[in-house]
This record gives structure tokens, sequence and C-alpha cells, in this order.
């Protein structure tokens, strides 16, 4: 169903995570199988963007193989595609995975917005099990919006370092990733922090379809008056 101009906004979402071990080939391939077993799959024809292809970018084709030490080496990106036909676009650093879903999302706690909702949860529980199957450390799920409003607030906002054990985050997401270090030595750790096997996620944010910019800002406040 489309969504009418009043009902979303044109906000992206991004579900990030680092990790302790770089990635490798054999990982790659670990990791498009579990978002495979998700519902998110790679297209038949496998066109990666590249920086470096230039006015080219997305318009050669390679072969899995090809696109997996591309993505291990972290030169590529590459769309996964739903039964829907929606995808997201997956790109790596040599220790990080960042997946993006751009634009028409809903921000409003509607009935029409039941399937966003699903595959925004989707998303986030195969984040989390990033973190859990490949040695997470920290990661975040992000609202491009909400971003924007506390950017002012940061003190390094292009920066995106793994904070130290014993520390929080200069900026947290809606959803938070704790490797089990971290996660234990949280200072004041709050009520809300959920325990994994291999971690914890601070969820600041219950429905996805109900994102409140303001208030993203006021609990970024409170972090700084602590």
């Amino acid at each position: 169903m489309e969504n009418s101009e009043d009902e979303v906004m044109g906000s992206d979402w991004d579900w990030e995570m680092h990790h302790a071990v770089p990635w490798t080939p054999a990982r790659i391939e670990r990791m498009l199988g579990l978002f495979a077993d998700g519902g998110w799959r790679l297209a038949p024809r496998l066109h990666p963007l590249c920086p470096e292809d230039g006015p080219e970018d997305g318009l050669r084709e390679v072969g899995r193989a090809e696109l997996v030490i591309g993505l291990a080496e972290a030169r590529w990106g590459i769309s996964l595609w739903d039964a829907e036909e929606d995808s997201v676009f997956l790109h790596t650093s040599p220790t990080s995975v960042r997946v993006n879903l751009s634009g028409g999302n809903w921000r409003e706690p509607r009935p029409e917005a039941d399937g966003y909702r699903l595959r925004h949860r989707g998303l986030t529980e195969l984040w989390v099990e990033l973190g859990e199957r490949f040695d997470g450390l920290f990661g975040r799920v992000e609202d491009e919006w909400s971003l924007e409003q506390v950017w002012s607030l940061l003190p390094d906002p292009l920066g995106d370092d793994v904070p130290p054990p014993g520390q929080w985050p200069h900026r947290l997401g809606w959803w938070t990733y704790f490797n089990a270090e971290r996660a234990d030595l949280l200072p004041n750790p709050p009520a809300g922090l959920r325990l994994t096997p291999s971690g914890a996620v601070l969820a600041l944010l219950d429905d996805p379809a109900a994102v409140d910019a303001l208030e993203f800002e006021r609990i970024h406040l409170g972090m700084l008056a602590r």
C-alpha cells in the first residue's frame, strides 16, 4: 500500500554494528546467509555500488565470489531485497556493517503502518543477531531526522568510535547494542537495558512508526546533564 504524503516522511533509518573481528569472505558469506534467513536476499544479477567506479557506479555486473571479496575489503555496497520487492542497502567497513532503509518510512502510529513495523522490527532483530553471532562490540539503530535534532549537541557529530568500556557513548540510537563487557561496566544502567546472551540492548522506542525527534533530543540533553 502506498503511503500518503501526510503519513510518511523521507527520513532514512540505519542499522550499524561494530565488530571485534575484521570481515573475511567466509564471515561475509555467513552474514549474507543470516540476512537471507531473515528474508533479505541478493538479486539474481549483482550490481554493487563502488565509489571508485565514478559515473559507472552500479553498472558493472559481478559474480557472487567477487561481490563477497569486495564486501570483505569494504570496497562495495549492495542492495538486498525482500519478498515484497522492498530493498535495503548494505555496506561495510573493515570492522563494521551498516544497513540503510531509505525514505518513505512511517512516522505516525497508524494501523496501515503494520507492514512497515514488521519490516523495521525484523531488521532490528537481524541487527541484534549481527552483534550476537559476529563478535559485536557496539551498535546503533538511528533515524536520520532524530540524529539531525541532536547534531548540535554532539561534541563530535561525525565521530563514530566505539565507546570504551565503562563509558556511555556520546550518542545513543533509538536502539543501542553493547557487548557483554560494555554492558557490565555501564554506569547507572537504566531499567530498560535488555540482556542478551552476548551483550545487551537499550531500546528507547517501542513503535518504529511513532518517532518523536524532540523526545530523542530530550533524552540526549538528560545524558549531557549527568
